[in-house]
C-alpha cells in the first residue's frame, strides 16, 4: 500500500509538470501570436532605447556586426531579400509564423554604428504610434493633386525627442489627422541631423501639432473639399 501510494504521488507531480510545461508552451504561442498581430510591438522606447528601438536595433549604440548578426538569424527577416551597400543594408521584415509581409527596411552605418532606420509599415495607424510616442511636436502636409482624379492629403508626423518621424495615409478622410489613419513609413535618426530626401523634402506646411482634425487650422489657405 505504501509503494501504491508512492507511485500515485510520483504520478500526480509528472502530469502535474506535464500540465505547467503545456500551459508555458501555450503562453509562449500566445505572445507570438500578439506580437506579430501589432507590429508597432517591434518598436521600443525606454532607457534602454532612447532613440526608439527597432526590433531591438538601436540606431546609435547598435554596431553594424550585432546587426547584421541579428538580420541573418532572425525569423523576423526574409535573408533572401537582404542587400547590402558600403553604408548600409536594405531587408524585407516578414514574419516565418504568419507569413505576413510588414515592410522594407533601410538600416544606416557610419563608423561601425547605426545612424539610421527607415522602412515602410503595415498594420500601424497613427493612433498606435501616438500610444507608443505620446503626441507628435509637428505636423507637416503634402496636397497631391493628381490630373485625373480627386486631390488627398499626406502628412507628416514630427518627434523631436526622439528624433523620428512617421508617414501618414489618411486613407481618404479630408478632414485632417485621425486615430485611424495609416502609418506607410517610417524615419528613426540618432543623430538629430534633419532628415532629408525627395520624399521628406515634399512635405510643407511644417507646424505644431493641434490634434486630431483642425484641417482647416493646419491649411487655412488651401482649398480643401
Amino acid at each position: 500500500e505504501h509503494r501504491g501510494n508512492l507511485f500515485m504521488e510520483r504520478k500526480r507531480k509528472v502530469i502535474l509538470l506535464l500540465f505547467l510545461l503545456l500551459c508555458c508552451m501555450l503562453t509562449i504561442g500566445v505572445g507570438k501570436e500578439v506580437f506579430f498581430r501589432q507590429p508597432i510591438k517591434a518598436f521600443e522606447l525606454s532607457e534602454e532605447c532612447p532613440n526608439i528601438c527597432w526590433l531591438g536595433i538601436h540606431p546609435g549604440t547598435t554596431t553594424t556586426e550585432e546587426t547584421l548578426d541579428f538580420l541573418f538569424t532572425s525569423n523576423l527577416i526574409d535573408r533572401d531579400s537582404i542587400v547590402m551597400s558600403s553604408d548600409g543594408i536594405r531587408v524585407a521584415w516578414v514574419t516565418q509564423v504568419t507569413n505576413i509581409h510588414m515592410g522594407y527596411v533601410g538600416i544606416a552605418f557610419e563608423e561601425e554604428l547605426v545612424t539610421v532606420v527607415s522602412g515602410s509599415l503595415s498594420q500601424v495607424t497613427v493612433g498606435d504610434v501616438i500610444q507608443l510616442l505620446g503626441e507628435p511636436d509637428e505636423i507637416s502636409f503634402e496636397l497631391i493633386i493628381p490630373p485625373d482624379s480627386a486631390q488627398y492629403i499626406l502628412y507628416m508626423l514630427h518627434y523631436s525627442s526622439p528624433k523620428a518621424m512617421f508617414e501618414v495615409d489618411p486613407v481618404g478622410h479630408i478632414v485632417g489627422p485621425a486615430s485611424d489613419d495609416s502609418v506607410n513609413i517610417f524615419y528613426i535618426n540618432a543623430s538629430g541631423e534633419p532628415i532629408s530626401n525627395w520624399k521628406v523634402d515634399a512635405y510643407k506646411n511644417r507646424q505644431p501639432w493641434l490634434g486630431y482634425g483642425h484641417l482647416e487650422e493646419y491649411l487655412p489657405e488651401e482649398d480643401i473639399p
